[in-house]
């Protein structure tokens, strides 16, 4: 970045050749022509600026002559993401932007505000040029790559530094914190309801720079605001048919904003801005961006008949985000609905730059109860919802079960269309013990027939334990014995521990259904510390006493050894009659009596 210029000004007018030539320090032959040229790394004369143009020779970096433009001041500098900003510092009205692009000429590029200022795209419109006061007129043109993210990523480490080493001057300030009226939108009926704090706010200007994702009736594009240089994830309706009264399809976009304005959580996606209510005009919902989705993190291709080893690393914290995230949800009685790859996005944003999972994608979200049948992805649906129409909280669970199946690699939704023999041969090949046997299950009268395979085959994994059995909570046909997103985390986190400073963090599992009670460990009590009195005499009281407080260890007992005696035999003399009787003798360990038998 050192040895290359960052743009360039061209000069169009007779007033800005004199400019370029009084200027020779930033003199360059560009396409042929003399320009003023200027590198990323340039330190201006003025604090945190990166180009200062003006009068002044103590302030200025650029001098302009003296004729008619003694009043203009005006800097070029980098924000924190890497952005140049335009800025006229002087308070009226001498510098300008002309952008003419494929659309034509674009006011919202035009220097607005107070002090009025304007974020120069990184972008290569048809014509773009810098105007200061009445006769001095330049062409602007970039001399990085357009898209590069090294560069972009390279300018912003520049204008950290730069802040950085600026901390504690006010650099910029703004004279007049009255937005201009016309700068909000009118209340409309598709306007959301939502709390202050996302209520009233002035619109935004916006020059797109990708589209990052799509869906049904919207896309999301990276855009970057042009009044403060941030980039924003802006999920963006597009073009509706015309209706004679209302716009009722902005309805699905007011329940999002509406749905994410009541909810913070750490793992769930933030409502930045909204705006496009009125008539005639997209909705705009302004989000931060992220790296990706988790649909991006999974192992390309995918190969359906092939046993996974052993899960990414990432997947502990994937659990145990996208569950928390979950339960808060139901936690304020709302139903997701729309649970997939797709809307769970990631960014290294925890601890130790570790990866953060976010749950996104809230235009499907209905209050819990709510009876209307289920929505979204028909693969990712419980069996409650495509057999019967219900749609809960226990629906959400299935549906991240299915997603965690992806993510583990043991199933993919295309699977649902395999024919009973392919899917045969994929549970031979996971050495399932009852492959042969296996049968799609039918459900008569059900809303969507086709599902119903993939919920067999869900349950064929679990039946041949060719997954944890952890997993057996969250893909549980019945919804009844379903766990919560909560308890369902608990479980799922024995199987799939987490881990902190390079250790297993211990997680006690919660009962299961079909009574599959969690192990409790014994308590143990610790011995509380022998203490002993004794009489003292003189000379003992003077010393101190020391208790020893570590329980003295006593011999284990050892049971008497038990011998049994030998039967006692009492020898007497026998008279003539006794001769005649036996002598009968018990042998009891106790005692020994002797019985005279009867008379023979």
């Amino acid at each position: 970045m050192d040895s290359k210029y960052l743009f360039t000004l061209v000069p169009l007018t007779p007033a800005a050749i004199r400019i370029v030539k009084a200027n020779r320090r930033y003199h360059e032959i560009y396409e042929g022509a003399e320009c003023l040229s200027f590198k990323a790394t340039h330190k201006s004369l003025f604090p945190g600026r990166l180009i200062s143009i003006g009068r002044q020779p103590g302030i200025n970096d650029v001098i302009l002559p003296e004729d008619g433009s003694s009043r203009l001041q005006c800097s070029f500098y980098l924000v924190s993401g890497g952005e140049l900003m335009l800025e006229d510092d002087t308070t009226g009205h001498h510098t300008y932007i002309d952008w003419v692009d494929d659309n034509g000429q674009q006011g919202k590029y035009s220097l607005q505000g107070d002090p009025r200022c304007r974020i120069i795209p990184l972008a290569n419109p048809r014509l773009m040029q810098i105007i200061f006061g009445q006769e001095v007129s330049f062409q602007f043109k970039w001399r990085i790559p357009i898209g590069s993210k090294t560069a972009k990523k390279n300018l912003a480490s520049i204008a950290q530094a730069t802040i950085t080493s600026n901390q504690g001057m006010a650099l910029t300030v703004q004279r007049d914190r009255n937005v201009d009226p016309t700068a909000y939108e009118a209340r409309t009926s598709n306007t959301p309801n939502v709390p202050k704090e996302f209520d009233r706010k002035p619109l935004r200007q916006i020059h797109v720079y990708d589209t990052i994702g799509s869906g049904r009736g919207w896309e999301c594009l990276k855009a970057v605001d042009l009044r403060t240089g941030t980039i924003w994830a802006v999920k963006e309706s597009r073009n509706q048919k015309k209706e004679a009264a209302g716009e009722r399809w902005k309805a699905a976009f007011k329940r999002e904003v509406e749905a994410l304005a009541h909810l913070s959580h750490r793992n769930i996606i933030r409502l930045e801005h909204h705006q496009g209510w009125s008539l005639e005009s997209p909705v705009q919902i302004f989000f931060q961006l992220y790296k990706g989705n988790v649909h991006s993190l999974l192992r390309k291709p995918h190969r359906c008949l092939e046993n996974p080893s052993a899960p990414e690393s990432w997947v502990p914290n994937f659990i145990s985000q996208t569950l928390d995230g979950l339960s808060y949800i139901h936690k304020h009685r709302m139903v997701h609905q729309n649970i997939k790859p797709e809307s769970i996005l990631y960014d290294n944003g925890g601890p130790n730059n570790s990866v953060m999972f976010y749950i996104s994608g809230f235009s499907l979200v209905v209050p819990k109860g709510f009876s209307g049948g289920g929505a979204g992805i028909p693969s990712f649906m419980a069996p409650d919802t495509t057999r019967y129409g219900d749609c809960d909280s226990a629906s959400d669970v299935y549906s991240f079960g299915v997603t965690l199946l992806e993510v583990l690699g043991k199933y993919c939704i295309s699977e649902s269309r395999l024919s009973v023999d392919e899917w045969r041969a994929k549970l031979m090949i996971f050495n399932a013990k009852h492959y042969a046997s296996y049968r799609d299950t039918l459900v008569p009268g059900a809303q969507l027939p086709k599902m119903q395979p993939g919920h067999s085959r869900i349950q064929s994994l679990v039946d041949n334990f060719l997954v944890r059995k952890s997993l057996k909570c969250v893909l549980e046909q019945d919804p009844k014995l379903r766990a919560t997103a909560a308890d369902a985390r608990r479980n799922l986190l024995v199987d799939y521990p987490l881990y902190v400073n390079g250790r297993h963090q211990r997680n006690e599992a919660v009962p299961q259904p079909r009574r599959e009670a969690a192990h409790r460990p014994r308590r143990v009590v610790a011995p509380r510390p022998r203490v002993m009195f004794k009489s003292r005499s003189e000379e003992d009281k003077l010393r101190p006493i020391i208790i020893d407080a570590h329980p003295r260890r006593e011999a284990a007992h050892r049971p008497r050894r038990m011998v049994a005696p030998r039967p006692r035999v009492v020898f007497r003399p026998r008279s003539e009659e006794d001769k005649l009787r036996p002598i009968v003798i018990d042998a009891h360990p106790r005692r020994i009596r002797l019985r005279v038998g009867p008379r023979l």
